[in-house]
């Protein structure tokens, strides 16, 4: 509803996105990117213009490996989260999309530990997701190809596609990401 209402998605680009989550699984938000019809750079300004969202640039923020240790990477590829703080109970994650309740229920069932979410944007999801979890992007979207079905890039948590612990490459200007 969210996409409908900012004008940023035509209703036909989102039912064939909901086509291809009934088929294939994942998340919304990283199909209708996927398939050309959002820009994740809207879906980051769309996030952050709602009330109660907070936002963090992960280049920023100090990683303590023991919070990264709170989830496993199926998880934080699945719900495209990662773990960036803990204070008691309380985990902070930064999410791609902090509105998805089905990933902060998994995330807290996963950790035991409630989730306060905040705004992350996807490209600085997968830096992070490099760089602590050791995954590569996939060469097939690297090529500009789309991801095959049920891959780690469809969002589909298939454990056979994260065991080859690759992600897909985001178009971006790569000059700006630390090799």
């Amino acid at each position: 509803q969210l996409f409908r209402q900012s004008g940023k998605v035509a209703a036909e680009h989102l039912e064939e996105a909901l086509a291809v989550k009934t088929e294939q699984g994942g998340k919304l938000y990283e199909i209708l990117i996927r398939l050309g019809h959002l820009k994740a750079e809207d879906l980051h300004a769309l996030l952050s213009r709602q009330p109660g969202i907070a936002a963090v640039h992960l280049a920023n923020i100090a990683m303590d490996r023991e919070n990264v240790k709170l989830l496993p990477s199926e998880v934080v590829l699945r719900n495209f989260s990662f773990p960036i703080d803990r204070l008691g109970k309380l985990m902070t994650a930064a999410m791609v999309c902090p509105l998805d309740m089905e990933a902060i229920a998994e995330i807290q069932n996963h950790t035991g530990l409630s989730v306060k979410p905040v705004l992350c944007s996807l490209d600085d999801f997968y830096t992070v997701v490099e760089k602590y979890y050791h995954i590569k992007r996939n060469a097939e979207a690297a090529a500009g190809g789309p991801p095959p079905p049920g891959s780690v890039a469809a969002g589909s948590g298939a454990v056979a596609q994260q065991r080859s612990r690759r992600l897909p490459r985001r178009p971006s200007n790569r000059s700006r990401m630390p090799r």
